[in-house]
């Protein structure tokens, strides 16, 4: 009950930034000393207690400060887990947002297209990742001549992204 207490008093006010093995072994085998000496206190006659401290002493102190160790490490593993998937979750909102931003660079393509009603031009880019390098527009330089440009740039992901949107 006491390393239970200390370890949910520790973690709320601390936020974890003591807990280490080394700590959390040596509280434990504070605490299973502060149950030995009340078992010393408690127990009549002495000659008892002590015996009782003695068979036990060893194998508790050793056994409860591992558990105490092992369980800070799920603590600490918990933690850990709990600030990776927000992270996860903080980078997906972020690709998705520049997916949104990549797309809203290409040209929309509407279902007419000015100076040359007899042309109905399509397009769509869809990027190996959430972002790529690709890159294409059309555009007419007179009535008569319409232009394609098709990019591409090597690799993939957020650095071409960035390249082929500069470019």
């Amino acid at each position: 009950v006491l390393i239970g207490t200390l370890c949910g008093w520790l973690s709320r006010d601390l936020q974890g930034r003591i807990f280490t093995p080394i700590w959390a072994f040596t509280v434990g085998v504070l605490m299973e000393g502060t149950h030995l000496i009340i078992v010393m206190l408690m127990v009549k006659p002495q000659e008892t207690a002590e015996e009782i401290c003695r068979q036990i002493a060893l194998p508790f102190i050793f056994i409860n400060a591992t558990g105490f160790m092992m369980l800070i490490f799920l603590i600490k593993y918990i933690w850990n887990q709990k600030a990776l998937a927000e992270e996860r979750s903080r980078l997906r909102s972020e690709l998705q947002a520049a997916t949104v931003i990549q797309h809203s660079l290409l040209p929309t393509v509407t279902d007419r297209n000015p100076g040359c009603e007899e042309l109905d031009l399509r397009a769509s880019m869809k990027a190996a990742k959430e972002v790529g390098g690709g890159f294409y527009d059309f555009f007419f330089t007179d009535d008569t001549h319409l232009a394609l440009v098709i990019a591409d740039v090597s690799g993939k992901g957020i650095p071409a992204a960035l390249f082929m949107a500069n470019a």
